[in-house]
């Protein structure tokens, strides 16, 4: 099956116990999820953090590279929070709106600075500082220490 937010393709295939979920950007398994319940919620999510970005941005990226942007979130998150569900008894009616809290966190970051450095690789800082919300010396202390944390693994 295929449906389209804005001018993705998102193609999902029932595989398993779930479905996964295709661009030509993205692919994502989400287990314990249907056909009928993955398009909505991703759909609704998308919504929700495509709201707080494009004041963010204002003109500085394409509006296709912005949904693209916001889909990764999207998926990313999704995924966490399906597999949590999925994971932990606790976590089992977990609802799978998206958390605005969680674009502040690491996986929004590293997303949309990996997003970032592979479109705009001269100006990644000032695309990547726009879409967080944040300015460039605090991208770059995140950055650095993003490789601290990883050179110490």
């Amino acid at each position: 099956m295929q449906f389209t937010i804005n001018t993705i393709a998102l193609d999902v295939l029932a595989v398993g116990n779930g479905v996964r979920i295709q661009t030509e950007l993205e692919n994502v398994l989400l287990e314990n999820q249907t056909l009928a319940t993955a398009g909505p919620i991703i759909q609704k999510n998308f919504d929700i953090v495509k709201r707080v970005l494009v004041p963010r941005v204002e003109s500085k990226i394409k509006d296709d590279e912005l949904d693209e942007v916001v889909l990764r979130i999207v998926l990313l998150h999704l995924a966490l929070y399906n597999n949590w569900r999925n994971i932990y008894r606790q976590e089992q009616k977990r609802d799978l709106t998206f958390i605005l809290d969680d674009l502040k966190n690491p996986v929004s970051f590293d997303a949309v600075i990996d997003y970032a450095k592979q479109k705009y690789r001269k100006r990644y800082r000032e695309i990547a500082s726009s879409i967080l919300g944040t300015d460039i010396p605090q991208l770059m202390a995140y950055e650095k220490g993003r490789e601290e944390f990883m050179a110490r693994r």
